[in-house]
């Protein structure tokens, strides 16, 4: 698996970047529906995995532990 990013996730990227330049006032409160995508996901896992981190959760979110 390539760990460029995929076009559809970067047309995503891109989107938000702009929406951010042009309203600065603008809050992203709808976002769950995009982050929870199943090829962002995928894509967040694939990187997650070839830095080797370990991510743990915990009662106050996500941690990275040591890689072993």
């Amino acid at each position: 698996m390539s760990l460029a990013t995929p076009s559809k996730i970067r047309e995503l990227q891109i989107k938000l970047y702009r929406k951010a330049k042009n309203e600065p006032g603008y809050r992203f409160y709808m976002l769950y529906d995009k982050i929870w995508r199943e090829d962002v996901l995928a894509h967040a896992y694939a990187l997650t995995r070839a830095n080797k981190l370990d991510l743990r959760t915990t009662d106050r979110g996500l941690t990275k532990a040591a890689a072993a």
